[in-house]
């Protein structure tokens, strides 16, 4: 297609282009119409995803991408299509009805999501879900609406894997939206999951007022003190940002109490509290490294989950309330000691290593300090470097 010479404003440019591609073929037209609707560009395999859409064969979807590039409608680069210009998007775009824009996205996104073998899923999941929730208002099957919700779902945790955290909270809430009213008895673990996930989310997007009141939702649903405990972690947290330290600080001590492991009351006494001090030290100072890296791992689920709630009191109060952080480190070493290692003991043994510091004791300090990196070291808990 010849370039046009002539300046026009933009909503001229878009007319006149999309004049022109009315001039072309109406399988043409129905085949780039179709690829607008993902952007600017397409990767060949997922064009191909869709070609049930096109209602043309192989041969003829080709042929018609052939001749797209040939009018100078879309460049090919390796395996990408790429319309030549934005304005050329924009009018192809624009020659599908407004309102049917929204069913032309969920037809495009549906068919990649069934048409995708399972293998390659994850490298589609963003641009299904997206072509998809542009339709949602069209999808009124419940099990229509239960498998988006899933695809929502699976999308969030993956955007939240790669740290983009507005992008997660958009498919969680659509997930959550696109479930029934009576979703926490028909699809218990899918409504958990997404409430479980979307406030995390919100917490890393510091939304504290969301995190409120989708965990107080799992909390008054959730069948069980385990199926809260994810949100009790990031009503700690939040609590925690928020700078409501006695808060976040009881739900953690109340938390850990329920899962067995209370913390001793007698360490608040001083005299209690350097004796066991002495007594830990005393094991862990006579040991090697390599006997301490041959300490069995930590099994026990409730001991697993208590640490991570130990860890996160300890993170808690280590500045403002150093008094309750050396209990809870002094806890958490005599867990790791009955129980085993875990991820968690990385960051007790590093306060440990201060609470002897703090005694005047720079031999034994050092000691668990070298303990400390040599176990990060080995279950690769890096989240616990300060850097």
């Amino acid at each position: 297609m010849r370039s046009i010479e002539a300046e026009l404003s933009p909503d001229e440019t878009i007319r006149t282009l999309s004049n022109r591609i009315l001039q072309l073929s109406e399988k043409l037209q129905y085949v780039i119409k179709l690829i607008s609707c993902v952007g600017s560009s397409c990767i060949e395999s997922t064009i191909a995803l869709f070609i049930d859409e096109m209602k043309v064969t192989r041969d003829e979807l080709l042929s018609c991408l052939d001749l797209a590039i040939h009018e100078r409608l879309l460049i090919k680069e390796g395996p990408i299509y790429r319309f030549t210009h934005d304005q050329i998007q924009s009018a192809t775009y624009s020659l599908i009805p407004e309102d049917e824009r929204c069913l032309w996205h969920l037809k495009v996104g549906l068919a990649i999501w069934t048409n995708v073998p399972d293998r390659r899923k994850d490298d589609v999941v963003f641009v299904s879900a997206d072509q998809i929730n542009r339709g949602i208002e069209f999808i009124k099957l419940e099990d229509l609406r239960k498998k988006v919700a899933m695809l929502n779902l699976r999308a969030g945790q993956k955007a939240m894997s790669l740290s983009t955290f507005s992008s997660a909270a958009s498919y969680l809430s659509t997930g959550i939206k696109l479930l029934n009213q009576n979703c926490w008895e028909k699809n218990y673990d899918l409504s958990l999951h997404l409430h479980n996930f979307y406030s995390e989310v919100q917490y890393c997007n510091g939304n504290f007022r969301e995190v409120g009141q989708v965990t107080g939702v799992v909390l008054k649903e959730g069948k069980s003190f385990y199926d809260k405990l994810r949100v009790y972690r990031i009503i700690m947290k939040t609590l925690n940002s928020d700078n409501k330290l006695n808060e976040a600080v009881n739900i953690g001590i109340d938390v850990v109490a329920r899962l067995g492991k209370e913390l001793p009351s007698h360490y608040s006494e001083p005299s209690v509290f350097l004796a066991n001090v002495n007594n830990i030290k005393e094991k862990i100072v006579s040991m090697t490294v390599d006997d301490f890296l041959k300490i069995k791992p930590m099994e026990d689920s409730d001991t697993l989950i208590a640490m991570n709630f130990l860890g996160e009191l300890a993170l808690t109060t280590c500045f403002s309330k150093q008094d309750i952080c050396a209990n809870v480190t002094c806890h958490m070493m005599q867990l790791t000691l009955d129980y085993g290692v875990c991820k968690e003991s990385v960051l007790c043994l590093a306060n440990y290593s201060a609470v002897l510091f703090g005694f005047g004791d720079i031999k034994g300090s050092s000691i668990v300090g070298d303990f400390a990196m040599k176990l990060l070291d080995k279950l690769d808990a890096e989240e616990y470097l300060p850097w």
